[in-house]
């Protein structure tokens, strides 16, 4: 009697083998994208902390003033100074995350607006101060650039009560852009 040898999959081994890796799948994919959107999203954070560190580096080797304001247009921020002619020179520009709405603008110790929001590096390296606040659903994050120092740090909180940290004979006077 001669044995037959079979080669391959039955229909039934071959549907388990589908199911199975349709499962491995199911399971792997969400936290793949879930880890790339978290790449992304410290990328960003990581980003606006250089931004903001550029913008007081650009200051104080260019001897003139640079902003950093918010392009609400474009949903972006941006490096701004003027060239030697007087004409507007942007020198970096940072896409907001779509997952991040700004919420929250502060010049100094007082509220902006989106659109009329600039904070300015001066050559000595300080700056008005302030910040921007932006939400993703239940979680804030901030960028703060001190006053005196001009440095800017990033935090997963809120803004900091600026009331608090001015010194009690006022604010600090306003510096000519010029």
């Amino acid at each position: 009697m001669a044995r037959s040898t079979r080669s391959g999959f039955t229909l039934i081994e071959a549907s388990v083998i589908i199911v199975i890796v349709g499962l491995m799948a199911a399971a792997i994919v969400p936290k793949l994208l879930a880890f790339t959107r978290s790449n992304e999203a410290r990328s960003f954070v990581q980003k606006l902390a250089a931004i903001g560190g550029e913008g007081r580096e650009l200051a104080i080797t260019s001897s003139k003033p640079v902003d950093l304001e918010y392009d609400s247009t474009g949903n972006q921020f941006r490096l701004h100074t003027l060239d030697p002619e007087g004409a507007d020179k942007y020198l970096d520009t940072l896409k907001v995350d779509s997952e991040l709405t700004p919420s929250r603008f502060l010049i100094g110790t007082k509220d902006s607006d989106p659109g009329s929001w600039k904070l300015n590096f001066y050559p000595d390296g300080s700056s008005d101060g302030g910040g921007v606040e932006l939400t993703q659903q239940n979680n804030t994050l901030s960028l703060y650039v001190d006053a005196t120092t001009g440095i800017a740090t990033v935090t997963q909180d809120q803004l900091p009560d600026t009331t608090v940290l001015t010194w009690t004979a006022g604010d600090y006077i306003h510096r000519a852009t010029s």
